[in-house]
């Protein structure tokens, strides 16, 4: 913590996401990312110079991946707790979360897996369009999840980040 802010750092190698993280961290009042990385080989030199209370990270990184990042940050701070992001887990959870409200809604599974999946509202809305989704189902739900997003993610945000210093230091107090 440095100033009373958790630091974080952010390795994205799309400066779009990078830059978004970047804000949406920096708009909350205990988190700041004065730092960031867009490879693996960046973000070890950057933890070789200064000092962070979490990690953001894709898992998909030119060079070296997300996964070769945290074994290598284990090996060197093993108590700094990260977060990978993985576009093949958010596929996994998007598909499980459609066919749950697939079932429970009583809707087609293509409208259902529309209606949870995180993306731009247009692209979806053409995408549902193009489907014969029923759009405005997709459409309620996603401006729902928008709204849930904006409301509740850095709550969300901050109590994941305490859960894992609290976490890591349980582990580095013990022999």
């Amino acid at each position: 913590m440095d100033n009373g802010k958790y630091q974080i750092l952010i390795v994205d190698d799309h400066p779009i996401v990078r830059h978004g993280i970047v804000q949406l961290v920096n708009r909350q009042s205990d988190l700041e990312c004065k730092v960031e990385a867009d490879d693996a080989e960046s973000a070890l030199q950057i933890l070789s110079e200064k000092d962070f209370d979490l990690i953001v990270a894709d898992i998909s990184l030119p060079g070296l991946s997300g996964l070769d990042l945290v074994r290598r940050v284990h090996g060197t701070h093993p108590n700094l707790p990260m977060l990978v992001v993985s576009v093949l887990l958010l596929l996994f959870l998007c598909g499980l979360s459609g066919a749950i409200l697939s079932e429970l809604a009583g809707t087609d599974l293509m409208t259902a897996v529309l209606a949870t999946v995180p993306g731009s509202i247009d692209s979806i809305a053409l995408i549902a369009v193009s489907t014969h989704a029923d759009m405005s189902f997709v459409m309620t739900l996603q401006t729902t999840r928008l709204f849930a997003v904006v409301l509740f993610g850095p709550q969300v945000a901050r109590l994941l980040l305490r859960m894992a210093s609290s976490w890591s230091k349980k582990i580095g107090a013990t022999p």
